[in-house]
């Protein structure tokens, strides 16, 4: 599991404030649902809650973001729940929630697996569930990125069509890179998350900062394009 330091929440609030790339996931994701049924979501594993927060600056919606990190939920209720009076955050392992917790809408972006998606997260919806995953046809920010269990938009929908599941998907291409403020800290972003044969010497990061870091007048930026995919399951309740 990933976990957030106080670091990485920087340099994620820093790239989430200069980027569309939450509102446009927001947009999306509210143009799957029909606002006559919809009155409140969820958003498991919300992370820092940035998502959480353009789905609340675009709808009247109740948004509460639920995440086990305390580190991103105190964050997310400090800096962002102020925004919106309808926008809230709860320090919560989403698999340990009682049965009556439900929402009109269940949302999981980059987290949880298709078997997750079918067997948990639909318990506690009563429209749908939205779910936001990576495609294999996105490279990573830095090459050789630590081996992390993924799930892949490519594997959900073969897990899907197998079951029978009904379903609605949606490919999305959006730019999501990070702002730096100075070569060392884009040195320092590379160290954090990167360790690998390829960048595995100050020579390599160099080489890879000098083939990769763009700067302009906000300052130097690592550019990377985000391929996901936005599956809808309907999951009508009795």
């Amino acid at each position: 599991m990933f976990t957030w330091t106080e670091q990485s929440l920087a340099w994620y609030a820093r790239a989430a404030e200069r980027s569309p790339f939450h509102r446009d996931l927001a947009k999306a994701c509210l143009a799957c649902t029909d606002p006559q049924d919809v009155k409140d979501v969820a958003e498991f594993g919300c992370g820092p809650g940035f998502l959480a927060l353009e789905l609340a600056r675009a709808s009247h919606l109740r948004i509460t973001g639920l995440d086990q990190d305390a580190r991103c939920t105190v964050f997310a209720q400090r800096k962002l729940a102020p925004q919106c009076t309808h926008l809230s955050f709860e320090h919560r392992d989403v698999f340990a929630l009682p049965e009556d917790r439900v929402w009109d809408v269940v949302l999981a972006c980059s987290f949880g697996s298709a078997e997750d998606l079918c067997t948990h997260f639909v318990r506690h919806a009563k429209n749908c569930v939205l779910f936001l995953v990576r495609s294999r046809q996105e490279a990573p920010l830095v090459p050789s990125q630590r081996a992390r269990k993924r799930t892949y938009a490519e594997d959900v929908e073969a897990f899907l069509r197998q079951r029978g599941i009904s379903f609605a998907h949606v490919p999305l291409e959006l730019e999501f890179g990070q702002p730096l403020t100075d070569r060392e800290d884009a040195r320092a972003f590379v160290r954090h998350y990167y360790s690998s044969a390829c960048l595995d010497d100050e020579h390599s990061v160099e080489a890879f900062l000098d083939a990769r870091l763009v700067s302009d007048k906000n300052g130097l930026y690592l550019p990377h394009k985000k391929h996901m995919v936005l599956f809808c399951l309907p999951c009508r309740h009795n």
